[in-house]
């Protein structure tokens, strides 16, 4: 399954590439599904999707919430947050100095 969603990166990757994207951003709604197999919950805490053009791409969730992620190998990273850690601060470590971001339209 995982040679699935690795393939879409790879292609996700490829259109960054070629608009000059840095890093891309997905939370809640179809795209991260489509390249992770998660449906998140819809709900107020922070679950994101950070896909760097070069490198790992990494899976950011509450604490709670991760037991739901199933392990995609060389897909992404799963980092759980939580209460007391400020998760936009964990995306923002992510996103480093990235300077073309890309966010999915639904978040």
């Amino acid at each position: 399954m995982s040679a699935i969603y690795l393939d879409r990166l790879a292609r996700v990757r490829s259109v960054m590439a070629d608009l000059g994207v840095d890093v891309l951003l997905l939370s809640v709604g179809h795209d991260l599904p489509y390249l992770t197999g998660y449906y998140a919950m819809p709900l107020e805490r922070l679950t994101m999707l950070v896909v760097p053009r070069e490198g790992d791409a990494t899976m950011i969730v509450p604490r709670l919430e991760a037991p739901r992620v199933q392990d995609q190998p060389g897909v992404f990273d799963l980092r759980p947050w939580r209460e007391t850690e400020d998760p936009t601060a964990i995306v923002a470590g992510l996103v480093g100095d990235a300077r073309n971001i890309a966010v999915g339209d639904q978040m």
